[in-house]
């Protein structure tokens, strides 16, 4: 037999050693990395995971009696085929049941994806340390060539451990997956003195001048980090500080914080977190919100549906279901930070309910039972007030106090209809706008639909 036969020969005898699950599961994967990137498919795995997953692991993943799916904590693996197996088979000591006979494999799939596509963070997340030599004037990556880790491994919980390192002059190397499930723009952020190197790669793309800050891509990326320091390059106010410690946080537009991607960025996020939930009455907040205009007074509602009135236009400039608001980074950091949301937006500032008016005055706001709003608009005296109709539907009731001028119609700028369901109880919604015959109806209401929420 000759060198290349057998080349063939025994080549074929590995690849048939190969266990048929394996090859099955690196199929199952490639087929969920495909369902990833299509609409539908993530649409689909929504809708399954919101009727039967979220009970127990929350609406936003981030978990009840059920695990947080968002995290990189996963104990029973993260693959694709190790989740759609956790899926199909359950876990029956925890009280989670197999779902292999009630939804197809296509349908199982699909919850796969979803559940994927809102992951944050690191997964398959590794570590490396090599020993530095103290004697260095300068710190560059070329020096890891030439030299062995003397400790690797796999990081805790797939989080970034900045104090792994028990030695004073080292290179620490992070590298793994990392998932930025946002469609807005994100970076991660960071900082550390500039006696400290730090080098970021994201999918093979180096930033080696990094100074702290890293735009992301939307999905799954790559991400390598690598911080080097030693003890004869590090001032003596940068000494014992915990400045190698780095805090990374992935943030968005307004500096808003996202989460945290190193052990100490988590603490860092858990630090700013001081939610304000309305159990029974009503619950009012002048605070500053990310994403709407600085005049906007937030209410809270127990039946989960929440809007905010903007008293520099007598708007309706924000609505989302679910709690109220984390006023933490707004309290805490002294009002740099806007507070944020706890739930999910049916729509916000530039969409707005308006009304098209050439002058419009606030005049006061009444908490006692329902909040209610005062407002005078071209010389008209109105009176608006928010109610939940069940945990799905907010409905904005405006009554017309006193009218003077005599004004026969009031236009409302509303959001498109393709991005929010509104229904008018009197007057007629074309296309941006709903003008109301203020003869004929002095009270009229606005009913507008979770469904669809952001």
């Amino acid at each position: 037999m000759t060198k290349i036969k057998k080349f063939i020969f025994h080549s074929m005898l590995c690849i048939a050693w190969i266990p048929i699950s394996v090859v099955l599961a690196n199929s199952v994967d490639q087929e969920v990395d495909i369902m990833l990137t299509q609409d539908a498919d993530i649409s689909a795995g929504k809708s399954l995971f919101l009727s039967v997953c979220a009970a127990c692991h929350n609406k936003d993943l981030s978990g009840a009696t059920g695990f947080n799916l968002k995290d990189g904590e996963w104990i029973h693996g993260s693959k694709p085929s190790d989740i759609i197996n956790n899926i199909n088979n359950g876990f029956a000591k925890a009280g989670m049941p197999g779902f292999k006979e009630t939804f197809s494999q296509q349908q199982i799939k699909q919850v796969t994806a979803y559940i994927l596509s809102k992951r944050e963070g690191w997964d398959n997340l590794t570590y490396k340390i090599y020993q530095l030599d103290s004697n260095l004037d300068k710190l560059h990556t070329s020096i890891l060539d030439d030299l062995q880790p003397i400790k690797v491994g796999k990081a805790a919980k797939n989080m970034a451990d900045f104090t792994l390192p028990e030695i004073k002059d080292y290179a620490l190397v992070f590298e793994g997956d990392f998932y930025q499930p946002y469609p807005q723009p994100s970076k991660i952020e960071t900082s550390f003195p500039p006696t400290i190197f730090v080098e970021t790669e994201l999918d093979g793309e180096v930033e080696s001048n990094f100074r702290g800050k890293l735009n992301l891509k939307h999905g799954k990326q790559r991400l390598k980090i690598t911080l080097m320091t030693t003890d004869k390059l590090l001032r003596d106010k940068d000494r014992g500080k915990g400045k190698a410690n780095l805090s990374l946080l992935v943030t968005s537009k307004g500096k808003r914080k996202l989460f945290g991607a190193s052990t100490r960025g988590v603490v860092a996020m858990n630090g700013n977190q001081l939610n304000v939930k309305v159990d029974e009455q009503p619950i009012i907040q002048r605070k500053r919100i990310l994403d709407l205009p600085p005049f906007s007074i937030a209410v809270g509602l127990k039946e989960k549906m929440n809007y905010a009135f903007n008293a520099k236009d007598c708007s309706i400039s924000g609505v989302w279901s679910g709690d109220l608001l984390n006023i933490g980074p707004n309290v805490k950091n002294r009002g740099s930070d806007n507070s944020l949301i706890l739930g999910s937006w049916l729509f916000y500032a530039p969409e707005a309910i308006t009304p098209m008016v050439s002058r419009c005055r606030y005049v006061k706001y009444n908490k006692q039972g329902n909040p209610s709003f005062y407002f005078t608009a071209d010389g008209v005296d109105y009176k608006l007030e928010g109610t939940a109709v069940g945990s799905q539907t907010l409905q904005l009731k405006y009554t017309v106090l006193a009218n003077p001028p005599k004004n026969k119609t009031l236009t409302l700028s509303v959001p498109p209809a393709d991005k929010i369901n509104i229904n008018a109880s009197s007057g007629k919604i074309t296309g941006s706008k709903l003008i109301i015959d203020l003869s004929r109806s002095p009270q009229f209401t606005l009913d507008i639909n979770a469904v669809g929420a952001e």
